[in-house]
């Protein structure tokens, strides 16, 4: 061994630079592979997703981290033909990965409603909207339909059905970003006390969830009806959407 090394020309400064430059790229690039050469930036992100779709390039209006994970985070992508989606992300490895399926939607009456932060229930929705002035919003939500469900107590083994004709209305508030996104956090009515009528709620919170990303179910139906207020806590602008 002392012989090999005796043999081995000796690196100067900057060859040593350059060998170990070249380890460095060679192991960003392995790293990239590793990942299926995913993009390292939101902005490549949502170009190559678009692409993917047959769409130019988007705007980003929203970027958004989940809460209590730092590494997974929202993008809002508006077109200039009006079509808005969200497409969720993760790091690995440093480089983005794209979760699900982009979720293309329309605005209609200048707004557009879009799913975000979903696993499974819905923690949070998206409403962009043009209104110039605005510096809040109050989103009522109405969710509707028949929901059976069951549980079991984990301590006494005991099981519990039931059947509700659900219609509950959910008031949640949001202020705008500089793109005028605002995210509603959606937050449940019902914990452990009543835990039948909790087991419910996610149910339905689950379906619009699924409704949201077009898998249409019968018997549900959703409304939201979205006032706008300025600094004076004047309505600038009421939105109505409504699904199926």
């Amino acid at each position: 061994m002392k012989g090999l090394r005796k043999k081995l020309p000796r690196l100067s400064r900057r060859q040593r630079i350059a060998r170990n430059l070249t380890l460095t790229v060679l192991a960003l690039f392995l790293a990239w592979a590793v990942t299926g050469f995913a993009p390292p930036t939101d902005a490549l992100c949502a170009r190559w997703t678009a692409e993917e779709y047959g769409l130019s390039e988007p705007e980003i209006l929203l970027r958004q981290r989940e809460e209590n994970n730092a590494g997974r985070h929202y993008l809002i992508l508006r077109w200039p033909d009006g079509r808005l989606a969200a497409q969720e992300t993760y790091r690995k490895f440093g480089f983005l990965r794209r979760g699900g399926r982009l979720l293309l939607t329309e605005e209609t009456e200048g707004a557009a409603l879009l799913l975000g932060e979903c696993s499974p229930e819905p923690k949070a929705l998206y409403v962009w909207a043009d209104a110039p002035g605005a510096v809040r919003a109050e989103c009522r939500m109405r969710l509707r339909g028949r929901v059976a469900v069951g549980y079991s107590d984990e301590d006494t083994g005991v099981r519990e059905d039931g059947v509700f004709d659900w219609d509950e209305t959910y008031i949640l508030q949001a202020v705008p970003n500089e793109n005028g996104v605002y995210r509603f956090a959606v937050q449940p009515k019902y914990d452990d006390r009543e835990r039948l009528r909790q087991v419910a709620e996610e149910s339905v919170l689950r379906e619009l969830g699924y409704n949201l990303k077009g898998e249409i179910s019968d018997g549900f139906s959703a409304e939201f009806t979205v006032d706008f207020f300025s600094v004076t806590d004047n309505i600038v602008k009421t939105w109505r959407y409504s699904m199926p």
